[in-house]
């Protein structure tokens, strides 16, 4: 990552943006004209709507068909897990349950409290699902980069064949597990590589675009593996059309790509190669930070983490999720996902949510969690709510120093900023560079919620447009939102810095 200026440093900055009835980062802005009343979509197992709150009367097909959708997989306000983690061989059993929270959103909660380093759950390895042991019909691969098509296999396997090939009582499990998962549906609309072009425009976030081409064309081959294997086998010949089979495999690809974790050592040791995993119940545990300021406010930052332990009978592997503090009764459980959870747009890209990057006591958040892309002439940096990078600000002094060249016609150097060489130093960033700096921010955090147009309720065509296209739609203004925040908060920031001068 390239060095960067912290403002924080030199200055306290607290700023929330307008309009927001929350703080900017909670993703309910009052201007986003898609909610439909909808609650957010905040982590890969959430509920999109609180479907009890509004009436049906008045509402259009499509309003109806997204609640519809939500309702089909949310009808319960609290899940025991208890059943499952007996069939699947997990303990403790009677930790966990399955809650929905005022937003809508679902999650794996306590119900006592437990201690930093208590087990909150242990699972058998041999009652998860690796990219270990394919289903024999798809030929393995050494290539370490095919894990994920092998994960799909095996869940695809286990769709198109129950799940006899598992002992009596975890297939028991994962049918029960199955049960619970998402929508298929909702979980595809909350991806970018399924998303229209439209809808990835309209993010506004040329990193999401990259990164949405990227994984389409990464899947690309995964998926023509998949089916050419599954059109091989006698069972199935004449059975599937060939885009059923591939719609198959792009949905067990989406739970292998929002479900699935990667483990090598076992206390301490190193296991083998890197495993990759579902865990039946561990997938239900949502995102939190991990970062001592990164948003944690107590009850949005991680409070668990995990790995593989030696136990059981012979030393059997365990995934086990430890407490890394005190977790209260119903609280909900939350890990950091890691590197591909930050930032938001990545977050988005791998997981299917935009994650919320809450304020500490102090104002502060973590740089490369919070950021937000601007363009300054023609290169694109990422700068946080307090920092920005030494390149841009480079890149200022020297537009500065060009711009006031044209104004005089002086080519002198006397009045002029001239750096042909220097080191990344925050004497770079003088008020006369911060201020027009902050005025660029302001002006693209602007331009994210003004363009393009958001559609309103009634403008929405029920024949065109799907309930896939609306949520697409709701996720891609939750990323311009998130990225209006930092971008306010970086010029206000910059704005208060340059107003006092260096101490």
């Amino acid at each position: 990552m390239a060095p960067f200026l912290d403002i924080a440093r030199f200055l306290s900055v607290s700023f929330v943006a307008p309009r927001s009835p929350r703080h900017y980062s909670s993703h309910q802005q009052q201007r986003d004209d898609v909610l439909l009343n909808a609650a957010p979509i905040q982590s890969h197992d959430t509920s999109p709507l609180s479907a009890a709150t509004t009436s049906s009367c008045g509402r259009s097909s499509l309003q109806q068909d997204v609640i519809d959708f939500a309702e089909s997989r949310h009808t319960s306000p609290k899940t025991s897990l208890s059943d499952l983690a007996t069939l699947l061989g997990a303990d403790p059993t009677d930790l966990l349950y399955l809650s929905v929270n005022d937003d809508g959103e679902r999650g794996a909660y306590v119900s006592r409290s437990v201690k930093a380093g208590d087990v909150i759950l242990r699972i058998p390895l041999s009652s998860c699902i690796t990219d270990a042991a394919p289903p024999s019909w798809f030929a393995d691969s050494e290539e370490e980069s095919d894990w994920a098509a092998r994960l799909a296999a095996s869940m695809l396997d286990i769709r198109l064949h129950g799940t006899s090939a598992y002992p009596a009582s975890v297939g028991q499990g994962l049918s029960l597990w199955l049960s619970l998962l998402p929508n298929e549906k909702l979980l595809r609309a909350s991806l970018p590589v399924h998303w229209s072009e439209e809808t990835i425009a309209s993010a506004k976030c040329t990193a999401l675009e990259v990164a949405a081409d990227s994984a389409y064309f990464a899947r690309a081959g995964g998926i023509a593996d998949i089916v050419s294997q599954l059109q091989e086998t006698h069972y199935l010949a004449g059975v599937f059309e060939t885009e059923d089979l591939e719609a198959m495999a792009h949905d067990a690809l989406d739970l292998v790509q929002t479900r699935s974790c990667q483990v090598d050592s076992a206390d301490g040791v190193q296991w083998g190669p890197p495993l990759h995993v579902i865990a039946p119940i561990f997938d239900f545990i949502n995102h939190g930070s991990s970062s001592h300021n990164g948003g944690c406010d107590g009850f949005s930052c991680a409070n668990a983490k995990y790995r593989l332990e030696r136990g059981g009978i012979g030393g059997e592997a365990m995934l086990v999720v430890r407490a890394t503090r005190t977790i209260e009764s119903c609280e909900e459980v939350l890990m950091d996902y890691g590197v591909h959870a930050s930032p938001a747009w990545r977050c988005l890209n791998d997981y299917g949510f935009v994650p919320s990057y809450d304020k500490d006591d102090e104002g502060d958040t973590v740089a490369d969690e919070a950021v937000a892309e601007v363009f300054i002439a023609g290169s694109r940096y990422e700068v946080g709510p307090s920092t920005v990078p030494v390149e841009m600000v480079e890149a200022a002094v020297i537009a500065i120093a060009e711009e006031r060249r044209a104004a005089t016609s002086d080519q002198s150097t006397s009045n002029v900023f001239e750096y042909s060489d220097f080191e990344p130093d925050a004497s770079l960033l003088t008020p006369d560079v911060a201020f027009p700096i902050a005025k660029r921010l302001s002006e693209v955090a602007f331009q994210l919620i003004l363009e393009p147009g958001v559609q309103k309720e009634e403008e929405y065509d029920d024949e065109t447009l799907s309930v896939e296209d609306v949520l697409g739609a709701k996720l891609a203004a939750r990323l311009r939102w998130s990225q209006f925040g930092v971008l306010l908060s970086c010029a206000a920031a910059l704005r208060e810095y340059a107003s006092e001068g260096f101490e």
